[in-house]
């Protein structure tokens, strides 16, 4: 027998899909072993090398994206930092607790990776772009209407160490182009059970699940607020979702939440 490989099952290889199951299991049951990265290093990047930190960082995109559903996750995380960084549901009590730790001026920590992401305005518009084939959306907010990471980014920017661990490039770890896995068209690639009082979405790999959800594949009519159980073959549970009326984006935990992430302008379901 064949097994797939990891370019098979996650669309990728390397060191951007070294943690992603890590952190969907650790979704799923909070008493999964920790995070080895975090366990051998602490928050100390420059124990780290450029593979480590990329590893670190790539599943957060995909939470903020495909488990928060958040289609600009700067705006989203400035949001959350305003209102005091609350664990509500474990999706943000998993960011607190594994990016949440560093010290707020040391490169690795959360509001680093916050002040980055908001000046990344070619890597958010190329993923609104992907995302207009789903619904309409608005005009990015211009940079500076995020005035809290605006300073951050100034900030960070006059530091050499910072410079050296976030810029030379938009997107220096390469985070963008191998985080979108789960909305590529991954095909036929999906089994949907439904009965009378669920829905199950299962995935045969990691490829496509999230652009399953958004193009319905198999689901037939949903009420209101229903809820689709969703499994990736390789990684397992990935949540409970459900689509949002307002933005048209899939979820994981309360809509609230959801749409603290969301567009100007907001996606027609």
């Amino acid at each position: 027998m064949k097994y797939p490989s990891v370019q098979d099952n996650y669309g990728d290889a390397g060191p951007w899909t070294r943690h992603i199951s890590w952190t969907w299991h650790r979704l799923a049951d909070p008493m999964s072993p920790a995070d080895p990265i975090a366990s051998a290093f602490g928050h100390n990047h420059r124990q780290r090398d450029l593979d480590d930190r990329i590893a670190h960082w790539t599943p957060l995109i995909h939470i903020l994206r495909f488990a928060l559903g958040w289609a600009d996750p700067g705006k989203g995380l400035a949001a959350w930092f305003d209102a005091g960084r609350p664990h509500t549901g474990r999706v943000l009590t998993l960011i607190d607790e594994r990016y949440g730790g560093a010290r707020p001026e040391d490169p690795d920590s959360l509001e680093s990776f916050a002040a980055w992401f908001e000046h990344a305005h070619s890597m958010r518009s190329e993923w609104r772009y992907r995302l207009e084939g789903f619904g309409s959306v608005g005009p990015l907010e211009p940079l500076q209407g995020n005035r809290v990471l605006w300073q951050l980014f100034e900030r960070f920017h006059a530091d050499p160490v910072w410079c050296n661990a976030w810029s030379g490039a938009s997107d220096p770890l390469h985070l963008n182009d191998h985080s979108d896995a789960p909305l590529r068209d991954g095909g036929s690639n999906t089994l949907v059970t439904i009965s009378n009082t669920r829905r199950a979405l299962l995935a045969e790999n990691y490829v496509g699940w999230y652009h399953n959800l958004m193009t319905n594949a198999g689901l037939g009519e949903l009420r209101s607020n229903e809820a689709v159980e969703v499994y990736a073959k390789p990684v397992g549970w990935l949540g409970t979702f459900r689509r949002s009326p307002v933005t048209g984006l899939w979820y994981r935990g309360t809509h609230a939440v959801h749409l603290m992430g969301s567009c100007s302008r907001l996606f027609a379901p």
